[in-house]
C-alpha cells in the first residue's frame, strides 16, 4: 500500500470539540487520520477531563491497530492540547476531581480576588497577556485554594492531566508554550514567575515542571507501543503544521479564532498582540527557544452557535444563505456588533452585542451580519499587523484551518477586506500534524525550519472587488464607537 519508508509518526490533538489523530510517513504524508467527538455542556464552559482523556487513549489504540495491520512502525507521538483549561485530580488515583474549566470559564475570579492595576500592568509587561479571566492563572488559584493538600491533588492544564495519566502519575509537567499562556510565566527568564505567582496567590512549589517541546527523552506510557515524544499547545501545533517555505502565518477557527505569526527566536510585539513561546527544545541549561505573535479573537464558536441557534440555521447551510443575501441587494444597512466573549486583539474589551437594522432583516440578512462581525474583528487585526508591517500583502500568504473555515462566505470576506489571499487546506488535521510533526523533530526525521511543502490539495480564496470593504468600513466606524462608549452617534439595538 505504502513505499519502502515504514516509519510512521503520530499526532494527537485533543481539541474543544474532538480528538483529533494523524500519521505522517517521513515526508510528511498523512497515511491515517481520525476523529472522536467529544462533549461540552451547553454555554461550553465545562468539560469532562476522563471524557477528553479517554478520547486521546481510544485514539492511539485505533492509530496503533492500523499500524499493526499495515506493518507500520511507530517512531514518535507527539500530543497537542487546547490551552488555558484547568481541572484538579487525584494525586494518587489520578481521577479528576472537577470537571475541565475551559477557557470560556470566568467564575473563579470573583470568588478570589479584584485584581488591582499594579497586577494588570505587571502581568502585561511580563508575559504581554491582558489580565482575563480566561487564562489558567486564576482558574489554578482558586483549584489551589479548594483543594489545598499537595499530597492528595494536583492542580494543573489539561496536557498535565492526560500525561500525568498516559505515564501512570509518574510525570506532571508543562511545556513553554502553554505556560506562556497562563499569567504566570516570565518570557524573559522562560519559567514560572515567582512575583506574579505570589501576586496571584498560586503556590509555585505545587505547579507543573516546565519542560520542553520537544522532549529529551520519550516518556513511556500505560499504552503497549506508545510513547510520547513532544508536547505543543493546540494553536501552536496548528502553525507547526502549517509552516512550509514562504508560508509562516495560520489562521485557526477553534473555539476562539486564533492568527499566529511565527517570528523564529526573535520576540516580536505589537500593541494589544500576544507574544509567547511556539515550541521549545534543549534542557534547561540550554533551552531553544521559537517565538510566535498571536491575534486572538474569542467570539468565533459563538457567532457559529448563535447563528445556528437562534437564527436556526444549520452550520452547513450558513454560507450559502450569507452569498445568497449578498448577491441579492437587498438589507444591506444591516450590521451585527457579536462582542460575545470580549472584542479580544486588539483592544481587549468587553461590550455588550448590538444590531442595526435587525429587527425587519430577513434571515439571510442577519446571517451574512453576523458572519461578517466575525470576519470585521479578524480583518481589523490583519489590517493593523500589515499597517506595521509584520504582515506584508506581497509577501505572505495565510494558511487556514479549523472546522468554521469550511465557511466559504468568511474567508471570502476577509480575503476581500484585507487584500490577503487564503489558502485552506483540505485536510484540516492541522494541529494533529503539527504534533506529528514535533515528534518528527524529537526524532531527527524534521528539521526546523521545515523542509517539508505545503500539500497540494488546497483551495485558494484571493482578494475581489465585491461590496464587503465598504461594509467592512461601514461596520468598523460603529464597532469603534461601540468600543469607545460612543453609542449616542448610532441608532443600535442590544442583541439578547
Amino acid at each position: 500500500m505504502f513505499d519502502k519508508d515504514r516509519r510512521v509518526f503520530l499526532g494527537i490533538d485533543e481539541g474543544t470539540s474532538g480528538c483529533k489523530a494523524l500519521a505522517l510517513n517521513s515526508r510528511g504524508e498523512t497515511l491515517w487520520s481520525n476523529r472522536i467527538e467529544v462533549s461540552t455542556c451547553s454555554d461550553g464552559m465545562e468539560q469532562d477531563a476522563e471524557e477528553l482523556l479517554y478520547s486521546v487513549f481510544e485514539s492511539a489504540h485505533l492509530a496503533l491497530s492500523f499500524f499493526k495491520r499495515e506493518g507500520l512502525e511507530l517512531m514518535g507521538t507527539g500530543l497537542s492540547f487546547q490551552r488555558s483549561g484547568v481541572l484538579a485530580w487525584d494525586n494518587k488515583t489520578g481521577s479528576a476531581l472537577t470537571p475541565l474549566y475551559s477557557w470560556r470559564y470566568k467564575g473563579f475570579l470573583d470568588q478570589s480576588y479584584k485584581p488591582t492595576g499594579n497586577i494588570r500592568e505587571l502581568v502585561l509587561e511580563k508575559t504581554t497577556l491582558p489580565f482575563l479571566p480566561n487564562y489558567a492563572a486564576t482558574k489554578i488559584s482558586y483549584l489551589q485554594q479548594e483543594f489545598s493538600i499537595s499530597d492528595l491533588h494536583k492542580i494543573g492544564t489539561l496536557d498535565s492531566f492526560i500525561i500525568n495519566r498516559l505515564s501512570k502519575e509518574k510525570f506532571f509537567i508543562t511545556e513553554d508554550g502553554m505556560a506562556s499562556r497562563s499569567m504566570l510565566y516570565s518570557l524573559k527568564n522562560r519559567c514560572w514567575d515567582q512575583e506574579l505567582c505570589k501576586l496571584l496567590k498560586v503556590d509555585v512549589a505545587r505547579l507543573p515542571e516546565i519542560a520542553p517541546s520537544i522532549f529529551n527523552k520519550d516518556i513511556t506510557t500505560t499504552i503497549p507501543g506508545l510513547s510520547v515524544s513532544a508536547s505543543v499547545a493546540d494553536a501552536n501545533a496548528a502553525l507547526l503544521g502549517s509552516l512550509a517555505p514562504k508560508l509562516q502565518v495560520v489562521l485557526n477557527f477553534g473555539g476562539i479564532s486564533s492568527l499566529c505569526i511565527f517570528t523564529g527566536e526573535q520576540l516580536k510585539k505589537s500593541t494589544g498582540m500576544l507574544s509567547s513561546a511556539f515550541f521549545s527544545s534543549g534542557d534547561k541549561t540550554d533551552k531553544r527557544m521559537s517565538f510566535l505573535l498571536e491575534s486572538v479573537t474569542p467570539t468565533s464558536h459563538s457567532v457559529i452557535d448563535f447563528i445556528c441557534k437562534d437564527l436556526k440555521v444549520p452550520q452547513e447551510e450558513i454560507s450559502k444563505i450569507a452569498f445568497e443575501a449578498q448577491s441579492s441587494g437587498i438589507d444591506q444597512g444591516v450590521f451585527a456588533f457579536l462582542f460575545f466573549n470580549g472584542s479580544g486583539s486588539p483592544y481587549w474589551k468587553e461590550s455588550p452585542s448590538f444590531s442595526l437594522g435587525w429587527k425587519s432583516a430577513s434571515r439571510a440578512a442577519k446571517v451574512r451580519a453576523a458572519l461578517e462581525s466575525l470576519g470585521g474583528f479578524i480583518s481589523n487585526s490583519l489590517l493593523m499587523l500589515a499597517s506595521e508591517r509584520l504582515l506584508r500583502r506581497d509577501k505572505q500568504r495565510i494558511l487556514v484551518s479549523g472546522g468554521i473555515s469550511n465557511c466559504d462566505y468568511l474567508l471570502q470576506f476577509i480575503a476581500d477586506v484585507t487584500g490577503f489571499e487564503l489558502i485552506r487546506k483540505k485536510e484540516q488535521h492541522s494541529s494533529a500534524r503539527g504534533a506529528a510533526i514535533a515528534a518528527m523533530i524529537s526524532k531527527g526525521a524534521a528539521t526546523f525550519p521545515l523542509s517539508l511543502n505545503l500539500p497540494t490539495s488546497v483551495e485558494i480564496f484571493s482578494p475581489k472587488n465585491s461590496p464587503s470593504l465598504e461594509r467592512f468600513k461601514a461596520w468598523k466606524v460603529i464597532s469603534d464607537d461601540i468600543l469607545h462608549d460612543r453609542l449616542l452617534a448610532h441608532q443600535i439595538e442590544r442583541i439578547n
